[in-house]
């Protein structure tokens, strides 16, 4: 499931408003990390990849993004383990997550 809005609502008390600033700045926030995991996966470097995952992954769960937290903490473990073709593959997988949960986020 790329949006759990049951987290969502539970999060934001059942304020609609609440939860559309939430989302907006969700959006904001990882559009920003998305742009930073891109550079630093061309960088290979590791260290700034498992530090957007982090991110990434505490973010995507607050709003209920269960599959781009998942990605992100796979991603997290595969880039703090060294595994640089692993972690250029999941890189690939979250950033197509993230794309789907903003089409998600957007057509609400």
């Amino acid at each position: 499931m790329d949006l759990d809005e049951s987290i969502l609502h539970e999060m934001c008390d059942g304020d609609l408003e609440f939860e559309t600033e939430l989302l907006q700045t969700f959006l904001n926030c990882q559009e920003t990390a998305m742009d930073e995991l891109a550079l630093a996966a061309d960088h290979r470097d590791l260290e700034a990849i498992k530090t957007v995952a982090h991110f990434t992954k505490g973010g995507a769960r607050s709003i209920g993004g269960a599959k781009l937290a998942q990605l992100s903490e796979t991603l997290e473990f595969a880039a703090s383990q060294g595994d640089s073709d692993l972690v250029l593959s999941l890189v690939a997988q979250a950033q197509l997550a993230f794309d789907s949960l903003r089409q998600i986020i957007q057509s609400r």
